[in-house]
């Protein structure tokens, strides 16, 4: 069985794919989450704290696992 994480990357990056493709066909507010805009702007928020908070703990994710730096 082939390891999780280059799913679990390309999936993170649906939210953001959908959002840009939105934003193309002028689509401004969607009818559950609102603002196209504000959804991206927040999703990248999230993603970046996650990121913020393993590089602060040296923590760096290679390979599929978790390696200290």
């Amino acid at each position: 069985m082939k390891k999780p994480s280059p799913y679990l990357t390309f999936a993170g990056t649906i939210p953001f794919i959908a959002c840009a493709f939105l934003l193309i066909i002028d689509v401004v507010d969607g009818p559950i989450l609102g603002s196209v805009a504000d959804t991206l702007s927040a999703y990248g928020l999230v993603i970046g704290s996650i990121d913020s908070f393993f590089l602060d703990r040296s923590i760096c994710i290679a390979y599929g696992g978790f390696v200290s730096a």
